[in-house]
């Protein structure tokens, strides 16, 4: 019998899930903090973790680096009703083996378990625009001349965008629109382009037949090497995989955007 532990502090969720996968023939355990899960992670081995991103003692990406710090090796898969490229990101880099939008109950719940503990893990879907990738914040809340760099990345996401070139198109300094930037988005101007390419690249990989080197030239990379290594840290599998799964497993769920008007 498999062993899945859930980590959530809605006990709603816990009893709902943990009932739903009991019934499918799993040894289910719940823990309603981030701390709690962490002991148990390391109190015995579990083949499957299912882990809440905001947790109310700490973010589920925390829960993600302790369980890895000891070298614990259960597939871990973060499901969240707030996905973002930026949590995406850390947890992939940090070894989640999926990330997808939740909560997940009855057979999709299920159906997730045991394709994880088989090996197909579940992958966060590109979003239909760039340049909403990786934001949460309204749009009132975005400077003028922050929204401009936005549509500027957007239009040109395969072409070189360096910080000096964009604080010069509107008349900041780079130190300036580098703190602007993440005060607006909430995520830095290098990290942000990078997600935007990286965003691209995914759309490219899934709705093309294009070769893996010239996408990434496309969208921006010229080390091919460092955009696979960036690939895989940010959607958990190489970009050859991806398109593999984006194809025989379209039924992925997909992390809905946060729409920001342009």
């Amino acid at each position: 019998m498999h062993s899945v532990l859930i980590i959530d502090d809605n006990t709603s969720t816990l009893e709902t899930a943990g009932t739903c996968l009991r019934l499918d023939g799993f040894d289910v355990v719940t823990a309603e903090s981030g701390a709690a899960g962490i002991a148990l992670a390391v109190s015995r081995v579990f083949d499957l973790i299912l882990l809440d991103l905001r947790l109310e003692d700490m973010s589920g990406v925390e829960v993600i680096r302790h369980v890895r710090a000891v070298n614990l090796q259960s597939r871990i898969i973060m499901v969240t009703a707030f996905p973002d490229l930026e949590s995406s990101f850390n947890a992939g880099h940090l070894g989640a083996d999926g990330y997808v939008e939740g909560p997940l109950f009855g057979d999709d719940l299920c159906n997730l378990v045991a394709d994880a503990l088989r090996g197909m893990f579940p992958i966060r879907r590109a979003r239909t625009n760039a340049a909403d990738a990786g934001l949460s914040v309204v749009d009132a809340e975005i400077e003028p001349r922050i929204r401009e760099i936005l549509h500027i990345i957007k239009v040109h996401t395969g072409k070189e965008l360096t910080t000096a070139a964009l604080a010069r198109r509107v008349g900041l300094s780079p130190s300036r629109l580098q703190h602007l930037f993440k005060l607006s988005v909430g995520t830095s101007l290098h990290r942000y382009v990078i997600n935007c390419r990286l965003e691209a690249a995914a759309r490219l990989l899934s709705d093309s037949g294009e070769h893996v080197r010239q996408i990434a030239f496309r969208v921006g990379f010229g080390d091919v090497p460092h955009f696979r290594q960036l690939f895989r840290t940010c959607f958990g599998v190489s970009p050859r995989r991806y398109r593999q799964n984006s194809f025989a497993q379209r039924t992925y769920p997909r992390v809905q955007p946060n729409p920001l008007s342009q």
